[in-house]
């Protein structure tokens, strides 16, 4: 696969997942520039107003269901993902308000190369009913 049609091959994947995250009530997906060439291997989203406690359940119930999602409100660092007060090679880390407020309810999730078109859409459909059970 040449890195043109690979590119393609991602961005519907990323389509499918942005626009049907874009549609659950209590998930907001960031607005990406429309001129944007390249969309990369992960989509994230946040759960606003969201608890520490809710968004683990949801994060668990996803899991159990077979959707593996990163949270970026972890104190301790999972995969890629923490909050940034466990930056621990920091010395004299800041108290950065905003970060911690928009990182305390962020999610990543990674989209393989290996996701065909139909997986991306039962993703989503996990996610909506996880959503629907677990979220305020």
């Amino acid at each position: 696969m040449g890195q043109t049609s690979q590119l393609i091959w991602i961005h519907k994947r990323y389509r499918i997942l942005e626009q049907g995250l874009r549609e659950i009530d209590g998930i907001t997906c960031p607005r990406r520039d429309p001129r944007e060439n390249y969309v990369g291997s992960s989509i994230q989203f946040s759960l606003v107003g969201q608890n520490e406690a809710t968004i683990r359940k949801f994060l668990a119930e996803c899991l159990k269901r077979g959707v593996e999602l990163k949270w970026f409100g972890n104190k301790e660092p999972v995969g890629f993902t923490s909050a940034y007060e466990s930056w621990r090679y920091f010395s004299n880390l800041p108290d950065l308000k905003n970060t911690k407020r928009i990182l305390a309810v962020m999610c990543d999730m990674r989209i393989p190369l290996t996701f065909t078109l139909d997986d991306c859409r039962l993703i989503i459909e996990i996610i909506k009913d996880v959503s629907a059970k677990v979220l305020k």
